[in-house]
């Protein structure tokens, strides 16, 4: 439902497709649709061009112009509509249905979040075909494209709900921009102090390194013993997943600074106490053992006695080796290009507790380790609060955009 007073329009009512072929090759910057990036330069995106070379049965776009990608993706089940924003003209391929907005009927911006919203998401189920999907695209015709219906609220509505999306928006990209600079700030002092700062050198696989720290393995400096494969899905099934309970961490719940919390599971804390040898403690270390096997997470006080899920390895380090040391050297290129290398798997990289424990690190002394963890600890803290903002604005503008864009609640003209 929307208020009374908004209309319930096409596409097809409010935009026109458009039919401007290449004619003669004369744009030679081929676009490609990008769920997160939009719409972008393929040279940009793919630092090539992937199109082919006739490109004369392309669609040319001009600044404003729409396409629709019907290939879907995690996160955009019906494919994605955007916007030229950022070039004059561009051409993209026939595959895309491409159009241009009547801006007497819908503002721009405001479409930008219309096409977004989950109303576009059930338009376009409502006129997909049976069996509609075929190789990895949906099957929707273009006349059925613009006979997809969405609520649209007069002119002067959509551009203060515009104005409203576009600030927290804004925000996200202030936020974001803030973090970059800092991770470039990270990344420099983390390199200089891993490499040390004076003295005799020698080499490492990891460059250059002072004479006297040591060069091991993982599971030479830990223990074969304090690497740990979380519980397989044999041990621990989906069906005991609750809402409530002891959280059992999950790769997907591991981010860069930390665990979140906002879609982890849980289990009863009887069934907890059969899998204690996969408690976690703070400093350990979980590592997603499959795909993006370069991700990992520090524990922290907060995660103590939660359990480390199927789908992860725990590696304690106990007194060993400082956790934030060994965090920062597991971002090192040569760390992530040794697991890349070392991995098993051809459809999908896997990592185990043999190949963890193989993994070459240096050691320095302890109390040196511990004026590494500790230059580095207050950036991290930063670095932590700015993505929980930024976690917390992009979960608030769905918010916001489902209740404006819904009418569920209404902005003041």
């Amino acid at each position: 439902e929307f208020p009374a007073h908004w209309d319930f329009k096409t596409i097809g009512d409010f935009a026109s497709r458009v039919r401007t072929k290449n004619t003669g090759g004369e744009c030679q910057d081929p676009m490609t649709i990008s769920a997160i990036d939009g719409l972008v330069s393929q040279r940009d995106y793919f630092n090539k061009i992937v199109a082919s070379k006739n490109t004369e049965g392309y669609t040319l776009l001009h600044k404003n112009d729409f396409a629709y990608n019907k290939s879907y993706s995690d996160g955009y089940p019906v494919g994605a509509v955007r916007r030229l924003k950022t070039k004059d003209r561009g051409i993209v391929s026939p595959l895309y249905i491409c159009f241009e907005l009547d801006r007497e009927q819908i503002d721009l911006q405001f479409a930008d979040y219309l096409f977004d919203s989950d109303w576009f998401v059930q338009a376009i189920y409502g006129i997909a075909k049976e069996g509609a999907r075929s190789h990895g695209l949906l099957n929707i015709g273009i006349e059925e494209f613009f006979s997809a219906s969405l609520p649209i609220p007069p002119l002067t509505e959509q551009k203060k709900i515009a104005e409203i999306l576009s600030g927290i928006d804004n925000l996200v990209r202030s936020l974001t921009e803030h973090n970059q600079k800092l991770e470039t700030t990270k990344a420099a002092l983390s390199k200089e102090l891993i490499s040390g700062q004076s003295g005799h050198r020698k080499e490492s696989l990891y460059g250059q390194i002072p004479e006297h720290w040591n060069e091991s393995t993982l599971g030479e400096v830990i223990g074969m013993a304090n690497l740990q494969t979380g519980p397989f899905g044999s041990q621990l099934h989906a069906h005991e997943y609750t809402t409530e309970g002891i959280p059992v961490i999950m790769p997907q719940d591991m981010k860069k600074y930390g665990v979140v919390t906002d879609k982890i599971a849980r289990i009863n804390p009887d069934r907890a106490k059969t899998l204690e040898k996969h408690r976690v403690s703070p400093g350990d270390i979980l590592f997603s053992r499959r795909g993006d096997i370069g991700r990992h997470a520090i524990i922290s006080t907060n995660e103590s006695g939660w359990i480390c899920g199927t789908g992860c390895l725990r590696a304690r380090s106990d007194d060993a080796i400082n956790p934030i040391f060994l965090s920062e050297l597991l971002r090192h290129r040569y760390a992530l290009e040794w697991l890349n290398a070392n991995a098993v798997g051809q459809t999908m990289l896997n990592l185990n507790t043999g190949i963890l424990a193989d993994l070459p690190v240096v050691v320095p002394p302890v109390d040196e380790q511990e004026k590494i963890a500790n230059s580095l600890s207050s950036i991290n803290e930063q670095l932590r609060k700015i993505a929980n903002k930024i976690w917390h604005t992009q979960n608030l503008k769905v918010a916001v955009a489902t209740d404006l864009l819904t009418g569920r609640k209404r902005v003041s003209i």
